[in-house]
């Protein structure tokens, strides 16, 4: 049972949803710690907020290479993955035992360093535990600990702040941390040639089953009612093969580009949202984490809005759903005093806001997998036939395009804070620059979507 691939899988899942809840969980207090446990000046307390939530994003974007290469020259797959979640039992210790702003600044870049050890080793070990047929679906539900995390994370993080204090996060943390290290300590990874022939059959037969299925959903348009799926040879001659490759790197770029734009509106508005709400409402960090939900919580419509982007292609899907989010930030600017409504419209804005991110942040994500599949296939063709791809193609593989949401993700956190940190957004003069510079770019990346992924 230890070593099945249910057990693996939910470790796995578990691992990410610890990193994603942890991450969330001191969004709502943040500004609180900053000026009340540590006594940063009031005027400070944006720029070291921001500083925070920066140097996550730099070790995550620094990480990734040194992680991906670790976990490739170790023979174990486990081992990797238990020092994850002993660097982010350090980085929460030096978090919440840290006097000085620096300490946490230090203590969320080893947790920046820590996510990629998480999310890299976690998805090779769960490579190295189940079948190449049934991997896919596995992985999928891996994701759903992202969306547990983000929603969970927020909705505990404040009110135990607010109502037991800082000890009782920090237990709260090192709680969820034990089980999880439990969990990996558990696991088991499958010895070298035990069941390798029922596996060989396993994968045979579940690769069929897929290859099946696939070509069902090319016949029924859902992929292959473009050029880039119909890869017979006999069908397709190498320019086009070399087209295809050539027009999916494009599009994948410009994926990459989206996601950097998605995830850099999310992470200002992580860094502004709590400060703004404290400042402008003197709110709690249970109401602040309350308002926070309404950015995570639409997360739960991934799997809706997967199933729709898979069949239709993300061209229209992201379009849309930036116009929406340029719109409601523009608006969101707006937005001012103390009242009760202004209130209610910011918690409506809030809410609008994290629709649009999470439905953007899924169809690119689904995007990006499919024009890896797609990649590989049209690659490998080209190969084939010996035919120089030159340029991108020549080196650019498959898991390469995968790694492409992580180093968006890393760029979209740094570049946020980046943003938020130029203008005193506390203010109603600063936050109507603040959304508005927001909503505009927004709008850019709704025309940008626009040229992407015409065809599907």
């Amino acid at each position: 049972m230890l070593s099945s691939d249910t057990y693996a899988t939910f470790v796995v899942g578990f691992a990410i949803m610890t990193d994603s809840m942890i991450y969330t969980l001191v969004l709502p207090f943040l500004p609180d710690l900053f000026a009340g446990r540590l006594h940063v000046p009031e005027r400070e307390v944006s720029q070291w907020t921001a500083s925070a939530f920066e140097v996550f994003g730099v070790a995550t974007l620094l990480s990734n290479a040194v992680v991906g290469f670790f976990t490739d020259a170790s023979a174990s797959k486990s081992r990797p993955f238990l020092i994850s979640v002993i660097i982010m039992v350090i980085s929460t210790i030096v978090f919440f035992l840290g006097t000085t702003p620096a300490m946490i600044v230090v203590s969320r870049a080893i947790q920046g360093a820590s996510t990629t050890f998480t999310w890299v080793t976690g998805l090779a070990f769960l490579v190295a535990q189940v079948g190449e047929g049934e991997l896919g679906a596995y992985v999928g539900w891996t994701t759903v600990g992202v969306a547990i995390g983000e929603i969970v994370g927020p909705l505990v993080g404040g009110p135990i702040y607010d109502y037991f204090g800082h000890w009782a996060a920090f237990g709260v943390v090192e709680a969820l941390l034990l089980v999880d290290i439990l969990l990996r300590v558990f696991a088991r990874e499958k010895k070298p040639g035990v069941d390798t022939e029922t596996r060989s059959e396993q994968d045979t037969e579940a690769g069929m089953e897929q290859d099946s299925e696939t070509d069902s959903l090319l016949q029924n348009g859902q992929a292959s009612s473009t050029d880039y799926n119909t890869m017979n040879g006999d069908a397709r001659g190498t320019d086009s093969q070399i087209s295809v490759v050539r027009s999916l790197v494009r599009d994948w770029l410009g994926t990459v580009f989206t996601l950097i734009v998605i995830f850099m509106v999310r992470g200002a508005l992580e860094v502004a949202v709590p400060l703004y709400l404290t400042r402008q409402y003197s709110w709690t960090p249970t109401k602040i984490s309350l308002a926070l939900l309404t950015l995570t919580l639409p997360a739960a419509v991934n799997p809706v809005v997967g199933r729709f982007t898979s069949h239709q292609g993300p061209r229209w899907w992201s379009t849309g759903a930036f116009v929406i989010c340029g719109a409601a930030m523009i608006s969101f600017g707006s937005v001012a005093g103390h009242s009760e409504k202004s209130k209610t419209l910011f918690v409506v804005h809030l809410a609008l806001v994290g629709v649009a991110l999470a439905v953007l942040v899924n169809s690119n994500q689904v995007a990006m997998s499919v024009a890896s599949q797609r990649y590989g296939l049209a690659r490998t063709h080209a190969k084939e036939r010996d035919e120089n791809l030159g340029g991108i193609p020549s080196w650019l593989s498959p898991s390469m395009m995968l790694s492409g949401v992580t180093t968006s993700w890393a760029a979209g956190i740094l570049l946020g804070p980046a943003y938020s940190s130029l203008m005193a957004y506390t203010e109603d003069a600063g936050w109507a620059i603040f959304c508005r510079g927001l909503g505009g770019l927004c709008l850019v990346a709704a025309l940008g979507s626009s040229f992407l992924w015409r065809k599907w």
